[in-house]
Formats: C-alpha cells, sequence, structure tokens
C-alpha cells in the first residue's frame, strides 16, 4: 500500500472546506467537536480517509443514499433524523437521491479515546466505532437536534450548555456504538458523586465567576477530574447537569439584586451571567410566574 502524503487521513474541517458554506455552525467549537449543517453540497460527495469521527444527522425528509469505493456498494433508505456513523480512517463515495440537508458532528479522535478509557476502561486502538448507515438512536438524535438548535442561536448560549450536550453524547455513542475486544462495552461502574470537598469548590467557583462564560473545562479544573467523570458525578451529587445548576443559581441570583437593589430585571440578569432570548424568558416565567417584560424590563 503507498504511503505516500494523497493516502493519509485529513482533518475533517479540511474535507468540510471544501463544501459549499455550511447554513449553520457552532460559532465557538467545543473543545475536541464541531457541528455543522449542509444543504448545498451536491447530490455526489467523495469522502477522504479523515483523521477524525463524524457523526452524521440525515435532515431534509427521507431519502437513499449510495455508499461504494471504500466498502462494497450498497443502498441504504434513510428516514429523516437518522444517523450515519463515519469512523476515522475511512473513505467513501456518497450518492444522495432526494434532498441534500444534513448536519455534521465532528468528533477528534482523542476526545472519544479519553471518553472510552475513562467511561469504559478501555485503552486506545482496543475498540472501534461501528459503520452505521441509517441508524435509529432517539437519545443521540436529540441530543444532536439541541445541539443544533444551539449553533443557530450563535451568540447568545454560553458554553456550558454545548459542551454537556457534546459530553454526554460521545458518552452514548461509545457505550452503545463502539465495538470492544468482546463485541461490546460495558461501563465502568462508578460509585457516588462528588466528594463534598469538591462539590463545595464547584459551587463556591460558579458563585464567584457567575458573570462570566463558563465553560466544563473550567469546571472539571476546579474538581480535578475529568470532563465525563466530573459531568457524570455532579449530576449524581446536585440531580441536575452543570448547566441547569449554574442557570438555577443565576436566576436565583436575578431575584436577591431585583429584590436588594434598584436594579431593572435587564441589569440584573446580566450581572448574573445570564443570556436572553426564548429560553431565558421560559425560565423566568416558571420562577417568578410571569414575562420579565410585565414586570419592568424596558
Amino acid at each position: 500500500m503507498s504511503n505516500s502524503p494523497r493516502d493519509q487521513p485529513i482533518t475533517a474541517r479540511q474535507w468540510h472546506d471544501s463544501f459549499a458554506a455550511p447554513v449553520v455552525s457552532l460559532s465557538r467549537p467545543v473543545v475536541g467537536a464541531r457541528v455543522s449543517r449542509f444543504t448545498n453540497t451536491g447530490q455526489e460527495s467523495n469522502q477522504p480517509a479523515l483523521a477524525d469521527h463524524i457523526l452524521c444527522l440525515h435532515l431534509g425528509g427521507p431519502k437513499r443514499v449510495r455508499r461504494s469505493l471504500g466498502v462494497p456498494t450498497r443502498d441504504f433508505a434513510v428516514e429523516e433524523r437518522a444517523l450515519t456513523i463515519m469512523p476515522a480512517g475511512q473513505s467513501n463515495r456518497w450518492l444522495t437521491t432526494g434532498p441534500i440537508d444534513f448536519a455534521h458532528l465532528t468528533l477528534e479522535t482523542a476526545q472519544l479515546d479519553r471518553i472510552a478509557e475513562e467511561e469504559f476502561d478501555l485503552a486506545p486502538r482496543t475498540w472501534e466505532l461501528a459503520d452505521r448507515v441509517g441508524l435509529r438512536d432517539p437519545l443521540i438524535e436529540r441530543l444532536f437536534g439541541d445541539l443544533l438548535i444551539t449553533a443557530a442561536r450563535q451568540g447568545r448560549a454560553d458554553r456550558l450548555y454545548p459542551q454537556s450536550l457534546m459530553t454526554v453524547l460521545a458518552t452514548r455513542l461509545v457505550g452503545e456504538h463502539a465495538i470492544g475486544p468482546h463485541r461490546g462495552l460495558t461501563r465502568t461502574v462508578h460509585r457516588g458523586g462528588l466528594a463534598d470537598w469538591r462539590l463545595k469548590r464547584v459551587i463556591e467557583f460558579m458563585r464567584e465567576k457567575m458573570a462570566e462564560d463558563i465553560d466544563l473545562e473550567d469546571l472539571t479544573a476546579v474538581s480535578g477530574l475529568s470532563r465525563a467523570q466530573f459531568f457524570r458525578a455532579f449530576k449524581q451529587s446536585t440531580g441536575a447537569s452543570p448547566h441547569k445548576y449554574l442557570t438555577t443559581m443565576r436566576m436565583e441570583r436575578v431575584g436577591e439584586m431585583m429584590r436588594l437593589s434598584r436594579m431593572t430585571v435587564e441589569q440584573a440578569v446580566v450581572a448574573a451571567g445570564l443570556k436572553t432570548g426564548s429560553r431565558f424568558n421560559a425560565a423566568f416565567r416558571r420562577r417568578y410566574g410571569a414575562n420579565p417584560q410585565k414586570i419592568g424590563w424596558k
């Protein structure tokens, strides 16, 4: 087999640069992952060998997909919101009959290697992602859809929310759709949540940095754990994801500042580090029983 530069895997970003511009992309990519949606790439696409894994979410309606080149030619009937797993190292030719509308979630191999080791006690190169076209997994489909919504909101979302989505999605992908030494993975058993001193340190950090754009890397650094370990343990200790817990803290801070000062709702929201928009308005109504505008937000 030739070892010329042409045969060497390229990054998914390099491949995507040959596409027309995405209609949606996450403006601040999560460490180790990127998400983009495309609608005008043409019916046929040549996929070179990639250094990254790609998870594809099929959109726009049902379609037929023909795959060839790296594997024997085969046709697939693909439903709306079905998934295709494209493991790193593959090269394929894709021909789509039907609507051209899909999203790619790019996951760096190092990112999934870390999750496989931390959550499933599997060393790198002892497992691989299953090769699937038209797969249905309701949880991953929902998480992927939420990532696209977040990407479409552009700068109105903080970093913690998409990072949390990505962590859960990647863990599910490895746990349910990877093949290990025994043709299936068994999750490592982790007992208990965060130690009290770790939880206290993380909550104090959230409180002190509330007005800033806190991300998952900040919280894991404070906790001294990996991303997947921290996310799981924090939720076990508090009953909420880090993003939901922080949002609740911020909403409580808004109420405190409005009671104890002459701040407007808008000033309190900014001081608490919240981003406005439909999700904020819904959360505000749940907590205070009224829209922000009805209690003085100009």
